[in-house]
């Protein structure tokens, strides 16, 4: 007992990051047992199973039993211990394994299984070895019984091996079991990939990957199935290659040319494979560095434009080729489209009604393409998205209240504030103001993006309120009574947002192929205003309904400057600065959101030469009064989202996703902001077939 605890600790304390697990369940003796092993001379037992010598000579062990009959008389032995992966490149026997491991045939057995017991798939397993006379008929019970720990109410694997969780609650999507049995006379392996996510029971609720490996009981220390599982368990641990193994594989010779691809980076040295949680640490290190003063004049500008002019190039390429690349783009840019342009609408129905006509939607539509394409052209963060938001919409109305209190030009004060505003994010920009984010915590981030949320959800619900009062509750003999279209706008406004996120879950659900469950959630969004569009504008044509207001102004006009007193463009700095820091915060915590290292992005953050492309592009919005723009959430983090492969694992009782594969391209913000453009061109139709609650 001592010594497994001081190993364990060896192993804590040698072993901190790159690490994994083992576990081994076995029975211990039951109490009749330890009575008669007690009365029995020179008799011995032992506590455990024989395996668990093997931490101390290398040896594998037969799994131990249950002397009893009565199952509730035995207790479970749970042995963990935190060993290091292999050393693919340099460990000779690692590379010869892995070579081994392409000629290993997948079973093809409980592929759409939801839930499987254990000692159904090893006793499958077993039998596919036997057709193939891989192993002898009549061992195959006891074979079965060295893999499997025969506990109660169902049995479970005996010897695990695999990737140790990133956060606590975490489990693994793939499993690899060894066993030992003294008929073998060579090792023997099996794969099992299932289509669906498995649930094997006992922490292994969402299983889609299993390696089944049986060895001789004496062998080589290299070659035992602790040693195996660990070469094995060490490249599958990887996030990218059990995506593609798991993901772009269909076939048998898909698969084999996944492992083969693979294997041959992995023992040249061309691939180097990290856990998810050394990847993380690393990505946080650097994201750091680049948040650190260079102490050099424009140091922090030149840096970002170093970082990722690199790359330039590749943000297009990225977009078309690769697996699902091409798809993704365009999906991504419908979810833009309808993301950019929807808020674009609702706020500039909202800037209408605050400057009495002076900053219309269209001015706003305009704003976000103009703005939406010159970022996505030249900012250093592409997957970052410009929007007018809520806040901007207030201190809009802010300036128009002021100048029209005091008489001055709204369209002059506006341009000057601006301005001033531009001025301060170039300076924020040039002095690497930006290093203070290295100081915000996950808790700012989430809490900035709540407030956010909090006023796109006020801004979506009081046009509905505001609707009720006016046409429901009302005095039915009045003529502007009509309960029937507040009534439709509920079911509109209700409609889009449920089955949006139906949709949007699509993916989640048993129904069609996986292959179109993806394609429609993708297409969430723009389905469900589709749909509710269609809805409003055909299904209840005898339903009068609000519709966003046509243009009634030229939307591009440059401002007279000199049309405001001196005194009054002096005060206008003071509402410039302050506009900046509502800038500087949105910027940099959208930019932080992105950039988090759980996206796992690979080229750079660019915060100051993006906060310098955001002070030009208002600088010229001021100039012709056009809204200003700014980075928005929660639509950069769905941008990156949107673009990236996802995998599903569960985590304390939840099903949660994480990002395994992030595309870093230009083309899904081009697209969708150069499709904006062309449909302001034909105002008012078709947009204004969208029904404002849509």
């Amino acid at each position: 007992h001592t010594h497994t605890n001081q190993l364990a600790t060896c192993h804590h304390l040698t072993y901190d990051l790159n690490i994994m697990d083992e576990i081994e369940l076995q029975h211990l003796p039951s109490s009749a047992e330890l009575d008669d092993a007690q009365r029995t001379p020179h008799s011995s037992i032992s506590l455990g199973d024989s395996d668990s010598h093997s931490r101390r000579d290398g040896s594998d062990g037969a799994p131990v039993n249950p002397a009893s009959e009565n199952v509730h008389d035995a207790l479970v032995h749970a042995h963990v211990t935190r060993l290091p992966p292999k050393d693919l490149q340099r460990e000779v026997r690692a590379g010869r394994d892995l070579r081994w491991l392409t000629e290993i045939p997948v079973e093809h057995i409980f592929e759409d299984a939801k839930f499987l017991r254990p000692e159904d798939l090893v006793g499958a397993v077993v039998d596919a070895m036997v057709e193939r006379e891989d192993l002898e008929s009549k061992f195959s019970e006891e074979v079965q019984d060295a893999l499997l720990a025969r506990t109660h109410p169902a049995a479970t694997f005996a010897h695990l091996v695999y990737s140790e969780a990133n956060h606590a609650g975490e489990q693994p999507n793939f499993l690899v079991a060894y066993g030992s049995h003294p008929s073998l006379s060579k090792r023997l392996v099996s794969v099992v990939r299932f289509h669906n996510a498995t649930n094997l029971g006992l922490g292994t609720h969402y299983v889609h990957l299993v390696v089944l490996i049986l060895a001789p009981m004496k062998t080589k220390g290299t070659k035992t199935g602790l040693e195996t599982a660990r070469t094995f368990a060490t490249l599958i641990s990887s996030e990218d290659f059990r995506f593609e193994l798991l993901n772009q594989a269909d076939t048998d010779e898909d698969m084999r040319n996944v492992i083969v691809k693979w294997v041959d980076q992995v023992v040249s040295g061309e691939v180097q494979l990290n856990t998810p949680l050394i990847e993380r640490s690393e990505a946080a290190e650097a994201l750091k560095k680049e948040l650190t003063h260079s102490r050099r004049p424009l140091g922090g500008l030149i840096d970002d434009v170093k970082r990722r002019a690199v790359w330039y190039f590749s943000d297009y390429k990225d977009g078309v080729i690769g697996n699902k690349a091409f798809r993704k783009t365009i999906s991504t840019a419908a979810f833009l489209y309808f993301a950019c342009i929807l808020p674009s609408i609702a706020f500039g129905v909202l800037n209408d009604s605050n400057t009495d006509g002076a900053m219309n939607t269209e001015k706003v539509i305009y704003s976000q393409m103009f703005g939406g394409l010159v970022f996505a052209l030249f900012g250093g963060q592409p997957l970052i998205v410009m929007l007018s938001t809520a806040p901007l919409a207030l201190y809009i109305k802010v300036i128009y209240s002021i100048s029209d209190a005091n008489d001055f030009n709204f369209f002059s004060m506006y341009a000057w504030v601006g301005l001033w505003n531009a001025f301060f994010l170039i300076v924020y920009a040039c002095t690497e103001a930006s290093v203070l984010m290295r100081f915000s915590t996950r808790s700012v981030e989430e809490t900035f993006a709540f407030f956010i949320c909090i006023a796109f959800g006020y801004d979506a619900i009081r046009p509905l309120v505001e609707y009720f009062l006016d046409f429901y509750a009302c005095d039915d003999t009045s003529p502007e009574c009509d309960k029937a279209s507040a009534l439709l706008f509920l079911l509109l406004f209700l409609s889009t947002t449920l089955i949006g996120l139906w949709l949007y879950d699509f993916r989640r659900t048993p129904f069609l192929a996986s292959f179109v469950r993806e394609v429609i959630s993708d297409y969430s969004l723009a389905l469900s205003v589709l749909i509710n569009s269609l809805l409003g504008s055909l299904a209840f044509q005898a339903v009068d309904i609000e519709e966003p207001p046509e243009p009634v102004i030229e939307p591009w006009q440059f401002t007279d400057m000199l049309d405001l007193p001196v005194w009054a463009i002096f005060a206008a700095a003071g509402f410039g600065f302050l506009l900046s820091l509502l800038f500087f915060m949105d910027q940099n915590i959208s930019s932080q959101m992105v950039n988090t290292p759980d996206n796992r992005l690979r080229k750079g953050s660019a915060y100051h030469w993006d906060m310098l492309v955001v002070a030009v592009i208002n600088a010229l919005l001021s100039l012709f009064g056009m809204p200003w723009v700014h980075a928005a959430l929660p639509h950069s983090p769905l941008h990156v989202r949107a673009l990236a492969d996802r995998e599903k694992f569960y985590s304390n009782g939840h099903l949660v996703e994480r990002v395994v594969h992030a595309r870093e391209t230009r083309l899904p913000a081009i697209i969708s902001h150069a499709v904006i453009g062309v449909s302001v061109l034909a105002i008012p139709t078709p947009l204004n077939l969208i029904p404002t609650p849509v």
